[in-house]
């Protein structure tokens, strides 16, 4: 069904064509041995299938049109080409595996029914690919050496016994450019495993190893730049009317100029009237800046437990929304952000969300005694639950589901106010201290106009509305942020207040109960004269609202040529 679903007819996710006339690659086809450059191209090939996998294609037109990849890599000869493909079978295994855990994927994210009958190694541990990989490198590792003495002694090379053969018959500096590319790469493809394999640990125990992994997995992927990419020329200017990120290059290859064991035909066994038509993988250079950009984003998602409040978790979240990662990125924040309703797999969901609550507005914890709090509270965090999921899901996908929430927090919005009437009537029945005016209320309507202005701002880069829209949808952004200001000074004026009219004890006697007295009075009239304190966040959405105003009248002038200084709609 999943692969019956395409947006479009004659897309390849829908059709992928046959073409019975021309036979399929056999085992028995392959090469006995591969030189190095063949090598080299094998291993490029391979990662750029993974990338055209991780874009939304199926297994079947990318990983799998290699030969070598089937049967658990039974048909590899070559070591180093075998504990490269091991490694790579079994992280693409953990990224399926991260990928349906998630479950934030649309159609044009991952291919579910086809993708999942294909064999990427989940029966074989971890392990025991690791230690494979690193055997390999360490015999990679001592001809790179023998290399490099032989050159600078200018001797001849000697062959030992914890060598891998020899693959070439070049010059011995053109034989160690080659050997320190496949170190580079196998190296690069164990860190990334290793890397998958330390975030998968629950509670973000494995985050930091994780994240050093994908550092020494992005240093080797500097040296893999450099001897594959480096002499490359960079990609033509996008032409008129087209942006260049929105069509990267691809590389439409034929059968005659793919690696050894690849074949465009091999998973379409039965007959069919149409040519096969290819997904596009992606250029050699194009793949490993989107790998590039990968191992970047996945650094930044093992530093999530560092935010240690609801405010910083949400902050870190939009940030990471407007990243545009792939469905592997944001399946992995997804699983690291909320597991099984709790914050980092550690603290319970509706308890963060409380002890956020009590830092703004003061909260005293006797306001959970309310028989209505609890119950509003349970719907606060299914809301926000389903927000975090929201943040991970694709532009598209979040644009519409931004819209659903928020008709979510316009409905928690009407609990809420009902509630603060409760807590304030429970409050003076139990003789307590009052708390910060509608305080509930207060922070919901915070969060609605957040995801109103997500939404918003969704919109106009997805390119939804007509450019003579435009000019309405940055004068409501600037609205949205104005309320919000509003509401933050507001807020932030009533702990103010509270605090200040809070009692003090003192043990003294009349005279200076008198004198402290004619102190705090003073002390009110000084605070009166003060300014309102302004958070960080304050300052940046005003500095985004005049980007917003500073747009709109931009727009006024293309649109109608002119602008009426005399009536400006801003508050």
């Amino acid at each position: 069904y999943d692969a019956m679903s395409s947006i479009e007819l004659m897309d390849p996710h829908m059709d992928a064509g046959m073409e019975p006339t021309c036979p399929l690659l056999t085992p028995d086809q392959l090469p006995d041995t591969l030189t190095g450059h063949q090598l080299l191209d094998i291993l490029d090939r391979m990662t750029a299938t993974e990338a055209a996998w991780f874009d939304g294609s199926p297994l079947a037109q990318t990983l799998f049109t290699c030969l070598y990849l089937h049967d658990q890599c039974s048909y590899i000869q070559d070591e180093v080409l075998h504990a490269f493909a091991t490694c790579l079978l079994k992280s693409c295994d953990i990224a399926r595996q991260t990928i349906l855990t998630g479950d934030i994927y649309e159609e044009e994210d991952y291919v579910h029914g086809s993708s999942d009958k294909f064999d990427l190694l989940s029966d074989i541990p971890e392990a025991q690919v690791t230690k494979e990989a690193q055997e390999v490198e360490q015999r990679l590792s001592a001809r790179v050496k023998g290399l490099k003495l032989a050159i600078k002694n200018g001797g001849e090379f000697r062959e030992t016994a914890g060598m891998v053969p020899c693959m070439s018959a070049e010059s011995m500096e053109q034989d160690l450019l080659c050997y320190e590319q496949l170190l580079a790469n196998l190296t690069m493809r164990r860190a990334i495993l290793t890397g998958g394999s330390h975030l998968g640990k629950p509670q973000c125990k494995g985050a930091k190893s994780a994240a050093k992994s994908f550092g020494f997995a992005l240093q080797q992927l500097e040296v893999v730049w450099a001897g594959r990419c480096g002499a490359e020329e960079e990609p033509a200017p996008a032409e008129a009317g087209e942006v260049g990120d929105k069509k990267p290059a691809v590389d439409k290859m034929s059968d005659d100029n793919l690696p050894p064991g690849f074949d465009l035909r091999l998973n379409r066994r039965m007959l069919g009237p149409s040519p096969p038509r290819t997904v596009g993988i992606p250029s050699k250079k194009e793949t490993y800046r989107r790998l590039r950009e990968m191992l970047e984003q996945l650094e930044v998602v093992c530093t999530v437990e560092e935010n240690g409040s609801l405010d910083t978790v949400q902050r870190f979240m939009r940030e990471f929304a407007d990243m545009g990662a792939n469905i592997v990125v944001r399946s992995w924040m997804r699983c690291l952000v909320v597991d099984q309703w709790r914050v980092f797999g550690k603290h319970p969901l509706d308890q963060f969300i409380w002890q956020q609550l009590q830092t703004n507005f003061k909260f005293p914890g006797e306001i959970l005694q309310i028989p209505a709090v609890p119950t509003l509270m349970t719907a606060i965090t299914k809301v926000v639950n389903q927000w975090f999921r929201i943040m991970c899901l694709n532009p598209g996908r979040q644009h519409y589901s931004l819209a659903i929430s928020l008709r979510d927090w316009t409905l928690l919005l009407q609990d809420s106010e009902y509630v603060d009437e409760m807590v304030r009537v429970g409050l003076e029945a139990a003789q307590m201290p009052p708390v910060a005016v509608h305080g509930l209320s207060h922070w919901v309507f915070q969060q609605m106009l957040t995801t109103v202005q997500l939404h918003a701002r969704r919109g106009v880069e997805l390119e939804l509305h007509d450019p003579r829209e435009l000019q309405m949808v940055y004068w409501y952004m600037d609205h949205f942020l104005r309320m919000r200001s509003q509401v933050d000074s507001a807020v932030l004026a009533s702990v103010e207040a509270l605090t200040v009219s809070k009692p003090q004890s003192s043990s003294s006697g009349g005279t200076k109960k008198k004198t402290k007295s004619k102190d705090k009075a003073k002390e009110k009239s000084k605070d009166k004269d003060k300014p309102a304190k302004s958070s960080v966040e304050q300052h940046l959405n005003e500095a985004y609202r005049l980007l917003l105003q500073c747009l709109f009248w931009i727009t006024s002038v293309l649109d109608f040529g002119k602008q009426d200084l005399r009536s400006i709609p801003f508050g």
